[in-house]
């Protein structure tokens, strides 16, 4: 379901205050537009949107909605934030969800430069702006090959008893 909303005041939610006056959490829907408007920010074309994003120092994972560039970079501007507990950018939308498991969601259409963007990224495009893999644990040896010993006297046990008298 999309969203259409119209722009707020700068005196509404999120905006600016006046002096002693306190800022309330944004709303879905309010977050929502916050989200479109950075992402139209972001450039009209896949490589200005790479540019933008390799210029924020923004780097993501290949095929992760959540860990691709485009998501790291709503996030470091802090639009992933209470009421959102989740932000997916799919090939064609970014989604923002409350996180219940029933969750109120908002759709927002990927402008085209961002959308051409994700599909080549996703195609190895734009490899600068890949995460280094994560590091797998390293093991000393080979424990599928190692062979424990089976009897005692293999252990270097010799003929000793294993009970104590």
């Amino acid at each position: 379901m999309m969203h259409t909303v119209p722009p707020q005041s700068s005196s509404g939610p999120g905006g600016a205050t006046g002096a002693g006056q306190r800022l309330e959490p944004l709303s879905l829907r309010d977050t929502a537009v916050q989200v479109r408007a950075a992402l139209d920010l972001l450039g009209d074309s896949a490589t200005q949107v790479a540019s933008r994003l390799a210029d924020a120092g923004v780097t993501g994972r290949r095929s992760d909605q959540s860990g691709c560039p485009v998501a790291r970079y709503l996030h470091s501007l802090g639009l992933a934030e209470a009421p959102v507990r989740r932000l997916e950018v799919t090939r064609t939308h970014a989604v923002l969800s409350d996180g219940h498991r029933w969750s109120r969601r908002a759709r927002i259409e990927l402008p085209p430069g961002v959308r051409a963007f994700v599909a080549g990224f996703d195609r190895g495009q734009f490899a600068q702006l890949e995460s280094a893999p994560r590091p797998r644990p390293s093991f000393t040896g080979d424990p599928v090959g190692a062979q424990l010993p089976s009897t005692p006297d293999a252990a270097g046990m010799g003929e000793r008893s294993l009970v104590h008298h």
